[in-house]
């Protein structure tokens, strides 16, 4: 058991408070938590009361952190998970707010991969898409089955392709650059390779 002795509200932070017990520091809370547990001065708390009112803080905090976080930013759930465990927030905080996120609406997988390939595929190819959305934690089934419906990059490729050869002479040493810079857009050999094709063909060349 122990005495609240003093609530004070933090210099940078005029929405969250410093809790003292029996006039030590015990943990910063948001207003919300002071007010849902009616703390005041003097009142008496008990230590499985005092441990549920540090992790009510803890799931606020985190829920706060993470809304900031997406608010930002495009993040997937593994990427949310992987950032407030670094900022140190304890794994049942972190679930409450990926839980809570998903459940407003702020955070899904499945819109993060949609929302990802509306961004970037105008200037990148679907299997390097793909291999970057692997990368970011997406699950692969999900992954797969978005594309599975996506279409063709090859029209892509291509508008990307002319781009590049804009100004430049329809060589061998042009096609062998062309077709390395297709790679690292993330167009695959098959998609670089007829794109290659169809260009230099239109262009009247073979690059040789």
């Amino acid at each position: 058991m122990g005495t609240v002795t003093q609530i004070s509200v933090q210099a940078k932070n005029k929405t969250r408070v410093n809790l003292y017990i029996d006039g030590d520091f015990c943990c910063g809370l948001d207003a919300l938590t002071v007010m849902e547990y009616r703390l005041k001065r003097g009142m008496e708390i008990d230590g499985a009361a005092l441990a549920e009112l540090v992790m009510s803080a803890e799931r606020n905090s985190a829920l706060e952190t993470a809304s900031k976080k997406v608010a930002r930013t495009l993040t997937t759930e593994h990427e949310l998970k992987n950032h407030l465990f670094n900022k140190g927030y304890l794994a049942a905080a972190v679930e409450y707010a990926v839980d809570k996120l998903k459940e407003y609406g702020y955070l899904g997988d499945a819109e993060y991969v949609k929302a990802y390939y509306n961004t970037y595929s105008p200037s990148r190819g679907d299997k390097g898409l793909q291999y970057e959305l692997i990368g970011k934690g997406v699950d692969k089934n999900l992954i797969e089955d978005f594309f599975s419906t996506a279409g063709d990059d090859a029209p892509r490729g291509a508008a990307v392709a002319e781009k590049y050869m804009h100004g430049k002479e329809y060589t061998l040493e042009n096609k062998g650059k062309l077709s390395h810079f297709l790679y690292s857009r993330g167009f695959s050999g098959e998609t670089s390779a007829c794109v290659i094709a169809e260009i230099f063909a239109r262009a009247g060349s073979d690059g040789e």
